[in-house]
């Protein structure tokens, strides 16, 4: 099962609270730490858009 990794507050009220899985990963690529189920197959889809634009930012071929 998930585990909640992040919870919304609103004026001292949890509104909501989002399940999912997080993994940290050591320099040498071992798992650091981890929260929920590590092991389970996900599709990034539009959550990996940031990190494809990081990328090309860095390489010089998007701007601003």
């Amino acid at each position: 099962m998930h585990e909640v990794v992040a919870t919304v507050w609103r004026n001292e009220v949890a509104e909501s609270e989002h399940h999912g899985s997080v993994v940290g990963l050591a320099r040498d690529g071992s798992i650091a730490f981890a929260v929920g189920q590590p092991e389970t197959l996900m599709f990034p889809r539009s959550s990996a858009k940031p990190l494809q634009a990081t990328g090309m930012f860095q390489i010089g071929r998007a701007h601003v």
